[in-house]
């Protein structure tokens, strides 16, 4: 049986596979609905690994303390090298296991109200803009189910970097005001970050 974990990183992987596959690199095939970046618009991995660290010391959540994270740590995630369509073996820069890794975890907690919050940022060599790329559906279908009720997720694009928030309940049913709380603080902090 698949964790709990390993389902949140299959579905991350599966997001940072299709959106580095949307950007078509030629400007002359360009659909309306493609964002081509100037150069100085592309954050590099260095850039990549500033901006997370800036997340973990400077992102104010009001009611949120920061919990943790994975900046620091030499962890490099090895994946199935048919999960990214043969590209690569590890989500570092370059596909092996030498290449810096493409993807940090910062972890707040509110302990009055039990909340979780789950922010990855994660690095892309491709620009896709800054835009609310993904919202979790209301499912009726699943309404009274009482893991799905506990959860809110999203998916925020920066340039080339995907930020996903996922925030999780212990005891009771999540509203979606508090990742709409949780989304301001952090669109608000990208829009104030300078690299």
């Amino acid at each position: 049986m698949i964790s709990k974990r390993s389902k949140l990183f299959y579905f991350c992987l599966a997001i940072v596979l299709i959106c580095s596959g949307c950007v078509n690199k030629s400007t002359s095939n360009a659909s309306p609905h493609q964002v081509l970046a100037p150069k100085n618009d592309i954050l590099s991995i260095f850039q990549f690994q500033q901006l997370a660290a800036s997340i973990e010391k400077n992102l104010i959540i009001p009611g949120f303390k920061i919990n943790g994270s994975t900046l620091g740590d030499n962890t490099i995630i090895a994946v199935e090298k048919e999960l990214s369509f043969d590209k690569r073996s590890y989500l570092t820069t370059n596909g092996i296991e030498t290449g810096q890794k493409t993807q940090e975890r910062i972890t707040f907690t509110n302990d009055r109200d039990h909340y979780l919050v789950f922010l990855d940022v994660i690095y892309l060599n491709n620009y896709i803009g800054n835009d609310l790329v993904y919202w979790k559906l209301a499912d009726e279908k699943f309404k009274e189910e009482k893991t799905y009720s506990r959860f809110k997720d999203s998916i925020i694009s920066y340039k080339n970097i995907i930020v996903k928030t996922t925030i999780v309940s212990q005891n009771e049913e999540l509203d979606s005001l508090k990742l709409i709380e949780v989304d301001n603080s952090i669109v608000n902090f990208l829009k104030g970050y300078q690299s």
